[in-house]
C-alpha cells in the first residue's frame, strides 16, 4: 500500500498538469486571436480614415472606400453585409466600444467563455452597459442577443465567407442557398431530379459550375438508381430479367448497380441530364451563420441615425463632406 501511494500522487499530478496544459492551450489559442485582430487595428490606425464625423475606417484602399460609401448611399444592409464580408474593413470606434463591452462581458462571467454556463452567458449579456462613447448611440438598437454575439465573436480577420465562398453558393443571395444546399444533403446520397423548367434548375446548374454538384452522366450509376423508389427499381430489376426480388432499396441498387442495361432503363424514368448529385462537402453551419449574422450587425450599426435631433444626420454631414 506504502508503494503504491506515491503512484497514484504521480498519477493525479500528471493528470492536473494535462488538464492546465489543455486549458492553457485553449486560452493561448483564443488570445493569439485577439492579439492578431488588435495588432492590425493598431498598425491600421495610422492610415484610418473619416467615414462619418467621429467614425473612422481602416483596411481599405482607395477604390474599396469608394464602395463603401456607395453602399453606404444605398442603405442595402444585406449588400453592406457582402461588402463587410468581402473587404473586412475595421471601424476604429466600433471595435474600441466592442473592447469595452467584452471586458464587461468576462468580469460579469468571472470565467471563461468556454467554461460559462449558457445561463451565465445570456445574464452577463442582459446586464451590459454601454459606456460614454460617442458611437454608443448606434449600439443602442442592439438586443442582448446581438450585443453578446458580437462581443464573443469577432469580425475576423479571414474568415469562411470570403468571396469563393461566396461563388460557390450563387452570389447575393448566397447565405440562402447554402442553407438550402446543407438541408438538402442531410439524406445522403443527394440525388435529385431538376427537369427542364424548373426554378430551381439555374441553382443546381450554378452548383455544377462551382463544383458542388454533379450533372447527368458525371454520377455513377449506382448513386443515380438512388433516385428510384423500391417500387420503381423492383420494376427495372423485373425488366432486366433479375429474378432475386429486392427487399431494402440498398439491395435493389446493388442489384442493379452493375447490370448494363439498368442505365438505359433508369433514363426512361428520369432523363439522364436531369439528374443531380449535390457533393457533401466539409461544413460548419453554425459558424458560417454566425459569421454571418456579425457581419449583419456591423451592416446595421453603420445604417443608424442618432437618436438626438440634429439638423443633419451622419449620411447628411457624410454627403456634404463629399461636395466639399
Amino acid at each position: 500500500m506504502m508503494l503504491s501511494s506515491p503512484l497514484v500522487l504521480v498519477l493525479i499530478t500528471m493528470i492536473i498538469l494535462w488538464f492546465m496544459g489543455l486549458v492553457l492551450a485553449r486560452a493561448s489559442s483564443r488570445l493569439s486571436k485577439v492579439q492578431t485582430i488588435h495588432n492590425r487595428i493598431r498598425a491600421l490606425k495610422n492610415s484610418s480614415q473619416e467615414l462619418f464625423p467621429g467614425l473612422h475606417v481602416g483596411g481599405l484602399d482607395k477604390h474599396q472606400l469608394e464602395d463603401l460609401k456607395k453602399f453606404l448611399r444605398k442603405r442595402d444592409e444585406l449588400e453592406m453585409s457582402l461588402y463587410l464580408a468581402l473587404y473586412r474593413p475595421v471601424f476604429f470606434e466600433f471595435e474600441d466600444l466592442i473592447g469595452n463591452l467584452r471586458d464587461q462581458f468576462a468580469f460579469l462571467l468571472g470565467t471563461t467563455s468556454e467554461q460559462a454556463s449558457e445561463f451565465d452567458k445570456i445574464s452577463a449579456a442582459s446586464s451590459l452597459q454601454l459606456p460614454d462613447h460617442p458611437e454608443a448611440h448606434r449600439f443602442k438598437i442592439l438586443s442582448s442577443q446581438e450585443l453578446r454575439l458580437i462581443v464573443e465573436r469577432e469580425m475576423s480577420l479571414h474568415g469562411t465567407i470570403d468571396e469563393a465562398f461566396v461563388d460557390r453558393f450563387g452570389g447575393l443571395l448566397f447565405m440562402e442557398n447554402f442553407i438550402m444546399y446543407d438541408h438538402l444533403c442531410r439524406e445522403q446520397p443527394a440525388i435529385f431530379h431538376i427537369p427542364e423548367g424548373s426554378e430551381l434548375k439555374r441553382l443546381f446548374d450554378s452548383f455544377v459550375t462551382s463544383g458542388v454538384a454533379s450533372r447527368g452522366r458525371d454520377i455513377g450509376l449506382e448513386q443515380r438508381l438512388h433516385i428510384l423508389s423500391l417500387e420503381q427499381l423492383r420494376t427495372i430489376a423485373k425488366e432486366a430479367k433479375l429474378s432475386k426480388v429486392a427487399v431494402t432499396k440498398e439491395d435493389a441498387v446493388n442489384a442493379l448497380k452493375d447490370v448494363p442495361s439498368a442505365a438505359v432503363l433508369l433514363a426512361t424514368v428520369y432523363p439522364t441530364n436531369e439528374l443531380y448529385l449535390l457533393h457533401n462537402i466539409e461544413r460548419d453551419v453554425k459558424s458560417v451563420e454566425q459569421e454571418w449574422a456579425v457581419l449583419n450587425i456591423y451592416a446595421k450599426l453603420l445604417f443608424t441615425e442618432p437618436v438626438e435631433s440634429v439638423q443633419t444626420t451622419p449620411l447628411q454631414q457624410f454627403e456634404l463632406m463629399e461636395e466639399d
